[in-house]
This record gives C-alpha cells, sequence and structure tokens, in this order.
C-alpha cells in the first residue's frame, strides 16, 4: 500500500513539474531539456529509495538463505544484478 502511494506521489510530482516547466518557460525545447535534467538527478534517488526498501522488507529472506550453503558472493552478486539489471538503460 505504501509503494503504491509513493509512485502514484512521484507520478504527480513528475507531471507537475512537467506541467509548470511547459506553462513557464516560452519555449518547449527549453521546457523538455529542463524536465530531462530533473529527471536525471531524480530517478537514481527513488530507484535508491525503493531498492532499500525492497532489501529492509526482505531482510528475514537474505537472512534465510544467509544460512544456506551457498557462497555470500554469489548470494549478494545475485542480489545487486537483480535489482539493478532492469534500472540499466537499453534493457
Amino acid at each position: 500500500m505504501r509503494r503504491s502511494r509513493g509512485v502514484l506521489a512521484y507520478t504527480i510530482l513528475l507531471l507537475g513539474a512537467t506541467e509548470a516547466l511547459l506553462r513557464f518557460s516560452g519555449d518547449s525545447g527549453k521546457a523538455m531539456l529542463s524536465l530531462l535534467s530533473l529527471v536525471v538527478l531524480v530517478i537514481p534517488l527513488v530507484s535508491l529509495l525503493f531498492e532499500t526498501t525492497y532489501l529492509y522488507g526482505a531482510r528475514d529472506f537474505i537472512e534465510l538463505l544467509l544460512a544456506q550453503p551457498l557462497r555470500r558472493g554469489a548470494l549478494f552478486r545475485g542480489l545487486y544484478l537483480g535489482l539493478s539489471l532492469p534500472l540499466a538503460p537499453g534493457s
């Protein structure tokens, strides 16, 4: 429930920023460039927030996996790749 509210708030924030930039700047090219700069800064921060929330919520499961006979490096590498590859450009 919390995540859906966060995604909704994030969407409304970007929609409001887009609307404000398009209204207050005379040129739509400048507005889109400003929006791109905003997105380049905001998306990694929001992604980091969602990943941290996921890892905190999956803490018990990660502890259970660490108790199994598999290498810690393989586990953490798998977690890292599982969280970072969907966010990589071109995927």
